[in-house]
């Protein structure tokens, strides 16, 4: 499990929230049923809303359905009249509210005599701090909600909780295939850090790495491109700070004919068997096409074997 708060309360930026689509009846809420937070950022504030018509008191229970994805690591009761909420409460631990273990809080609070029940809809009871521990989805859950009116008479125990996806931020780039307008169909590798994640190029050569869906940790990578043809290469040292990292254009070099990363004699005579050859005659050889013409072999494809002459992979790609 990834690090607990240092000072939450004077790290989390307070955000203006929405509230969420109204239940089919009054209760307790979330600001908004699905949020998505970064792995790195600090804990967020949420809250914690009554939507009741005269209720004079209310009782309610929060859980986290996944401690290594998303904790409760703060809450502030709200001291906004008429709901004497952290005055009725004082002198029970957090005036009313107590966080168990980062995954379990409880909260209870009433108004108090002799002022008149008051319209709790949209009323802000709590102020939340979730904070993101892993990549995954977990669910804040409402239970044992209760509004209650003066005389002790269930008003709603109607709730709605939210869903939580905690991401990291994916790695981007592109590749360039020397002597072709069609980019596709490279393979990029991610190893070395703390996910694993491989995809191929598209037609423009870019490509995107977000992990299983959910991003890059944090970390140093070793970024592996390769594509039949070409000679491979290599980005060492990349650091993805968990949030975008843009590895820019690879240029990958052609004339690897028979698929041992080196550019070399063999190669050049693959070329030369076939030159003039067009698609569909004997000495025709797929591996000679250097530039995907699916024609005939000629001077354009000599020249990309050519040019890498003597080079092996992986070449550096930094």
């Amino acid at each position: 499990m990834r690090r607990y708060l240092l000072s939450v309360l004077s790290v989390v930026v307070l955000l203006s929230m929405t509230v969420g689509p109204a239940l089919a009846e009054d209760g307790i809420v979330l600001d908004v049923p699905e949020y998505e937070l970064n792995l790195y950022a600090a804990p967020e504030l949420f809250r914690i809303r009554a939507t009741g018509a005269q209720a004079y008191g209310a009782q309610f229970s929060v859980t986290s359905s996944d401690i290594d994805v998303v904790t409760m690591s703060s809450v502030a009761v709200l001291c906004t009249p008429p709901f004497q909420w952290c005055q009725q409460m004082a002198a029970a631990d957090d005036w009313g509210c107590a966080i168990n273990g980062g995954n379990s809080l409880k909260c209870a609070g009433s108004q108090q005599r002799p002022t008149a029940p008051a319209d709790l809809v949209d009323y802000e009871l709590v102020n939340l701090y979730l904070d993101p521990q892993g990549l995954g989805i977990a669910t804040i859950g409402i239970a044992d909600a209760l509004l209650a009116n003066s005389e002790g008479i269930t008003v709603t125990s109607a709730a709605r909780g939210m869903t939580i996806t905690v991401t990291a931020g994916d790695i981007t780039g592109a590749v360039s295939y020397i002597g072709r307008s069609d980019h596709s169909g490279a393979s990029i590798v991610a190893s070395g850090g703390p996910t694993a994640d491989s995809t191929n190029s598209d037609s423009l050569g870019a490509f995107l790495l977000d992990g299983t869906g959910y991003g890059m940790e944090l970390g140093t990578y070793v970024i592996d491109y390769d594509a039949a043809l070409y000679l491979s290469a290599q980005k060492t040292g990349v650091y993805h700070d968990g949030v975008s990292t843009d590895l820019g254009v690879c240029v990958l070099h052609s004339g690897d004919c028979d698929d041992d990363d080196t550019v070399a004699l063999a190669d050049v005579v693959i070329v030369a068997s076939s030159f003039w050859a067009n698609s569909g005659d004997a000495w025709w050889d797929a591996r000679a096409d250097l530039n995907a013409s699916g024609g005939r072999i000629n001077l354009l494809d000599l020249i990309l074997v050519a040019r890498s002459y003597n080079l092996t992979g992986p070449t550096d790609c930094s």
